[in-house]
């Protein structure tokens, strides 16, 4: 009798066991609900590679830099929630390129945080950004007539904006794209190894472009409350804008000048632009937000490309 009650227990004890190596297979992961004024702090890893192609020689050049971000939710709104993002300009002891554009670009736009429209997933729609146009308009028209390649740069920013309504986003807290990617408006059901296609709309060579981006699971972990996803993604240059196709048109005929005629496997580059994204980002089961995110994004325009890496961690 003894022996019957241990077989039993056994048998109960396995299918608990069996039943929560089940569970961990698919999880219901919540609709993104923030807490309305929390203040979430992100480290921010970014590394990039540049490779130029010239006579299949191989020119490689790295960058590395690191930065602090803060993001809160402020209010709900018809259309999501109103996102604020505050900056911390890098000490004086970062010296990489990622830094002194950065810094400079602060310096130029005159904030310390940016207002952004985000979907109910998090996703940004829009920046509020009337304050930055206005002083980059103001900026121009002070700018002596001999400052030909400021003027130039600060058309080109305003030119952007009016085109590409998170445009500044992109140039001040990039992060909240990558952050708001991975949730969701609705609760879902994620499975180990399930492909679930993710409908939102990206910017690619400037130009916004609806996207229906495969995401897969690839962890689901019940003790840390929290789920892993992962995306690889080739956008479709179709709506690259005039000015890239410029570019490239540009980097051909110096190409020839400095190198003469193209070998045979570069001329295919050398005509074309590309873009792939691929990153992975862990959700939490508790609220469905982002508390991990990376992608490395690598782009092409004829035969300049450049790779570039960005971590978001939250602390």
């Amino acid at each position: 009798m003894a022996g019957k009650q241990s077989s039993v227990a056994a048998a109960i004890c396995l299918l608990v066991n069996l039943g929560g190596a089940l569970a961990a297979d698919s999880a219901i992961v919540p609709a993104y609900t923030p807490v309305l004024g929390q203040k979430l702090n992100w480290r921010i890893e970014i590394e990039g590679w540049r490779k130029s192609l010239g006579n299949l020689d191989i020119k490689l050049g790295e960058e590395k830099s690191t930065l602090t971000q803060q993001q809160s939710i402020l209010s709900r709104t018809l259309e999501g929630f109103t996102a604020l993002w505050e900056f911390q300009p890098p000490g004086p002891e970062a010296h990489a390129s990622f830094d002194e554009i950065y810094r400079g670009t602060l310096d130029v736009y005159g904030v310390t945080q940016l207002a952004i429209a985000v979907d109910a997933g998090g996703a940004p729609q829009r920046a509020y950004g009337e304050g930055i146009r206005a002083r980059l308009e103001e900026m121009t028209r002070q700018l002596d007539e001999n400052a030909v390649r400021e003027a130039q740069m600060l058309q080109f920013a305003l030119d952007s904006a009016r085109v590409n309504p998170i445009f500044e986003v992109q140039s001040l807290a990039p992060v909240a794209i990558l952050v708001g990617r991975p949730q969701r408006a609705s609760a879902w059901e994620a499975r180990r190894g399930a492909v679930t296609f993710q409908q939102q709309t990206e910017v690619v060579f400037g130009v916004q472009v609806s996207a229906s981006i495969p995401v897969t699971v690839e962890e689901i972990d019940e003790a840390g409350r929290s789920v892993l996803v992962s995306w690889v993604w080739n956008p479709p240059l179709e709506a690259a804008p005039e000015a890239i196709r410029n570019q490239i048109d540009a980097m051909l005929k110096e190409a020839r000048q400095s190198e003469g005629a193209l070998p045979g496997p570069l001329r295919s580059y050398a005509v074309t632009a590309s873009q792939h994204y691929e990153g992975r980002a862990r959700i939490s089961l508790d609220d469905g937000s982002t508390l991990f995110a990376e992608e490395i994004r690598t782009t092409r325009v004829g035969l300049e490309s450049s790779v570039l890496a960005v971590r978001a961690i939250r602390q």
